[in-house]
């Protein structure tokens, strides 16, 4: 826990990284009991941060999946030809593309649906709310694993709810409340 240095900008999404082992072919499995999905990868950040938010926003594949490679990288690594242009990979910079990915489809649906686009906040708040559980606290896989679909159905009217604040860090400092800042409550104070 508390691996999140850095301070987040208010109006941006953390993105956990989870798995998708055995999922691609990449990983040697003898049944479908070995296939894991969903589980928080070690490397992956956990909260609380610096300036107090919670942690992660919501989780998404980072722990090995398949997508896309360059061409001439898989022509001149493997000798294969363009249609098999995609190999297994992972990292945070594979879940935070997978997130945004789904981000863009909250989009897309939202506007469909009321003619207008959502705001940052209104957009942020439908992705969390359409994720799954994964079986985690919200320190370590934020609101779940991003369910695109989910999210998607939310965002066009079709079902499902969001909750706006999504996320609600108690405290201030010196009085004021800051998205980005530190939020802090002394012992006996309420807020």
């Amino acid at each position: 826990y508390g691996t999140i240095a850095p301070p987040s900008p208010s109006a941006g999404i953390d993105v956990a990284a989870n798995t998708q082992y055995g999922a691609s072919g990449w990983h040697s499995i003898t049944d479908t009991s070995q296939i894991t999905h969903g589980d928080i990868v070690p490397f992956s950040n956990r909260g609380p941060g610096s300036t107090g938010q919670n942690g992660p926003d919501l989780a998404a594949n980072g722990g090995y999946g398949t997508g896309a490679e360059p061409i001439n990288m898989m022509l001149v690594a493997n000798g294969i030809d363009s249609l098999h242009a995609f190999g297994t990979w992972g990292g945070t910079s594979r879940s935070t593309p997978v997130a945004a990915g789904a981000m863009a489809v909250v989009f897309q649906a939202f506007k469909s649906k009321h003619e207008r686009w959502p705001t940052w906040a209104e957009a942020r708040a439908i992705l969390k709310g359409g994720t799954r559980f994964s079986g985690y606290d919200t320190l370590t896989g934020g609101a779940g694993t991003v369910d695109e679909a989910g999210a998607a159905r939310i965002a066009a009217g079709l079902n499902g709810v969001y909750a706006l604040p999504d996320e609600w860090s108690a405290g201030g400092y010196r009085g004021t409340h800051h998205d980005s800042f530190a939020n802090l409550v002394a012992p006996g104070e309420t807020t």
